[in-house]
């Protein structure tokens, strides 16, 4: 016993100086379930004595041992700040104190029925847990969710990008389940042995038909308590079904979604067009089955059914994806899409980038996903690796191609780094020697040269890369962000932010309030936290209360980026209040810095409606500021009634008809505007418009036509106007029936 304490003794000191495992927590708890399970296991029982009594003084004798972790990661808490000690005590609960009951009960089945020697029954046990564990990752690598179940482990969260944790309902029926499957393994020796114990043998034959029928019907149950969805049952929830040349999309069984289950189609099937020419592979034709895409309508319906809020999920070796599609084009798509494209020159069973077919090289994996996908935004991948390396604050290229650095960074710049790097490869070099280094990241066999050279070339392409200082305060105010173990209670913070930003889109005031104070005082030095809570406090009209939380955000230390979001939500509490001359000029201020393309169009949209004629202005203020904005396009309908001339009035009209699809009407607006919108990002903003607009009634030649002003322009519009000519181009060879 005393070896055990001592054992998870020493453990504990090493876990109080790793990120997330360095308090008591979820972390800390599944570590701790699956070594005290595993102990559990190998810990032989004595035959002397009743079942029910030599297993409860196990149970005792092994808690007592797991009080000492506990003790010194709580102590820890000193040192290391726990911003939810109470849910991290529940976790310890429901893990690794179940995971002795169970693993001890599954040891009494072993050493009562196995009349083996000592030895062969520790391999027995092994077995038992090693078989669990396998069939624990077998569900993880052939079913569709990335979260899971475990007899040990407990729980699995996921996707580290997943930061908002909280008590998943489906942990305490499993864990429910298990005590049950303990209580049935118990009983059942009890009963066959007929040992002499506090419990009557008929009171033991119910209680243990009872927890087997429990047991039982609990695991066939399982599924309706959000443990272990498969395939059948989230493609049953979702619902909708379509099938083009190269998909089986699922997505959900609604109105909104049936409507544009085509454009829906469309959008897959012309990026599957996409990434066969980037790659040179066809995966559908390679294995002889179409790409399953399983399409979810929101953050929520995604995490109740596989996991992952946050993240998006391609597991390639199945030939299916999880998505979220929030319009056409969504660049989300794309980049899944790409992984599915690299399993045909990929490695090992999951036919990723890996060393020995087990270590997944997560740069190259993620990286070339990147370098297909090449999104649109204010800045490109490369000029986004340019800036990070002025700033100081990019990590070694070299160090993000094994099994764990990709993970230890923040994702932006995992992300852009390495999606940066493989398209300059790409570019310079072509994809086939990239297809051949990519299977286990030979990087010097594919090319004939070192990683040390290609990584210096590459530097020394994006340090030649001119970038203004409205990018470079771009670049920070994105970028400057520290990875979940860098931050100050991540998965609390961000499970919080989750429940704020719940209370936000319910107008529940008072909760809100509550969340965003608690957030601001686990990191009251976090300017975008208080940013964020601003933005709450104006949304329910406390302008007193968020002028407070503003101000106190400049008086701190912030980049250009967050001093203009923190001065455009001070000009918008002085427009509440009537001050429009002030709130002119913090808007006309915020403009000069490098706030982002959307920001821009909407601080000048603000700024221009401010030099309207009074009743023209305060049609705006309702409309941008007061809630008419909830009222669809009623707000620039009468900024067009009462100002027929005014192009800005038929831009937001045309903003308003494109987003409820009504694109005939769409088109009319926006072409009206564009005789009098200033050049810049609201001129480039409606020639979008306009050539999706075109696009999406079927006339491709005037799309084409509203596009060619975009060729040349600032990004993000430089990267949209490329990839929507090859759409167009796309579109007129394989358009589908009845667009």
């Amino acid at each position: 016993m005393g070896r055990i304490t001592a054992f998870y003794g020493v453990v504990a000191v090493v876990a109080c100086f790793l990120p997330l495992m360095s308090v008591v927590s979820y972390e800390s708890a599944a570590l701790y379930g699956v070594l005290s399970g595993f102990v559990s296991l190998f810990w032989p029982i004595a035959r002397q004595g009743a079942p029910v009594d030599r297993v409860m003084n196990r149970v005792s004798l092994h808690l007592g041992a797991l009080l000492l972790p506990v003790a010194l990661l709580s102590l820890n808490s000193l040192r290391v700040t726990n911003c939810s000690p109470g849910l991290g005590y529940l976790f310890w609960l429901l893990i690794p104190v179940i995971s002795v009951v169970v693993g001890t009960s599954i040891r009494l089945v072993v050493d009562e029925y196995a009349t083996v020697s000592l030895r062969r029954r520790n391999v027995i046990a092994g077995i038992v847990g090693l078989l669990s564990v396998f069939a624990f990752l077998w569900q993880l690598a052939m079913q569709p969710p990335i979260n899971g179940f475990q007899l040990f482990l407990g729980y699995f969260s996921g996707s580290l990008y997943d930061e908002a944790l909280s008590l998943p309902d489906g942990l305490v029926y499993y864990r429910i389940w298990c005590l049950a499957l303990a209580g049935a393994l118990v009983g059942c020796v009890e009963v066959k042995y007929r040992y002499q114990s506090w419990l009557p043998l008929r009171h033991a034959i119910v209680a243990t038909t009872l927890l087997v029928i429990l047991a039982v019907v609990g695991w066939t149950s399982r599924q309706h308590f959000g443990v272990d969805h498969d395939r059948t049952t989230i493609a049953q929830r979702l619902g909708g079904r379509l099938e083009t040349e190269h998909f089986e999309i699922y997505f959900p069984a609604t109105r909104e979604w049936y409507k544009k289950a085509k454009l829906l189609g469309e959008d897959h099937e012309f990026r599957y067009a996409q990434m066969a020419e980037y790659f040179g592979t066809d995966p559908v034709a390679a294995n002889h089955r179409k790409i399953r895409s399983f399409v979810y309508s929101d953050r929520e319906q995604k995490g109740a059914l596989m996991g992952g809020r946050r993240t998006l999920v391609a597991k390639l070796w199945l030939g299916e994806m999880h998505i979220q599609w929030r319009e056409f084009g969504d660049h989300l798509l794309a980049h899944e899409l790409a992984h599915i494209f690299t399993e045909p020159f990929g490695a090992g069973p999951l036919r990723l980038s890996s060393r020995y077919g087990i270590a997944v090289n997560m740069g190259l994996v993620e990286g070339i996903a990147t370098a297909a996908d090449w999104p649109a935004s204010d800045l490109n991948v490369h000029m986004a690796a340019a800036a990070l390396r002025r700033m100081d604050a990019a990590p070694d290229i070299r160090r993000m191609l094994g099994a764990t650095g990709f993970w230890t960074q923040s994702s932006g710049r995992a992300y852009t780094l390495m999606g940066s790097f493989i398209a300059f490869l790409v570019k310079t070099r072509g994809i086939e020697k990239l297809k051949k280094a990519y299977p286990n990241g030979d990087f010097e066999h594919a090319y004939s040269q070192s990683i040390d050279s290609l990584v210096a070339e590459w530097e020394g392409f994006v340090d030649a890369i001119p970038l203004t200082e409205r990018e470079m305060a771009r670049a920070k105010f994105q970028y400057d962000r520290p990875s979940i173990f860098e931050k100050i209670c991540a998965r609390t913070v961000a499970e919080l932010r989750r429940q704020a930003e719940e209370h936000g889109r319910l107008g529940e005031r008072e909760s809100g309030i509550a969340a965003w104070q608690t957030i601001l005082g686990f990191d009251p030095e976090n300017i975008r936290y208080r940013l964020e809570f601003a933005e709450f406090l104006i949304s329910v009209d406390l302008l007193d209360q968020a002028e407070t939380q503003l101000n106190q955000a400049m008086s701190r230390d912030t980049n250009a980026v967050e001093k203009a979001v923190a001065l455009e939500l001070l000009g918008d509490v002085m427009w509440r209040r009537g001050d429009a001359e002030h709130a002119q000029t913090n808007y006309r201020t915020c403009m000069e810095s490098g706030v982002s393309s959307d920001r821009l169009r909407m601080l000048q949209v603000k700024s221009l409606a401010l030099e309207r004629a009074p009743a023209v202005a305060r049609i705006a203020f309702e409309y941008l500021l007061d809630g008419d904005n909830d009222l669809g396009a009623y707000g620039p309908s009468k900024w067009v009634a009462a100002a027929a001339d005014d192009p800005l009035g038929h831009y937001l009209l045309g903003r308003r008809l494109h987003s409820a699809e009504r694109y005939d009407d769409a088109i009319i607006e926006i072409q009206a505007s564009l005789t009098g919108l200033p050049e810049g990002v609201l001129a480039d903003e409606a020639r979008f418009l306009l050539t999706s607009a075109y696009y999406f009634v079927g006339n491709l030649d005037a799309a084409e036509l509203a596009l060619r002003p975009l060729t040349g322009a600032p990004e993000p519009y430089a990267t949209l106007a490329t990839e929507w000519s090859h759409r167009i181009a796309w579109a007129r060879r394989n358009r589908l029936e009845g667009r």
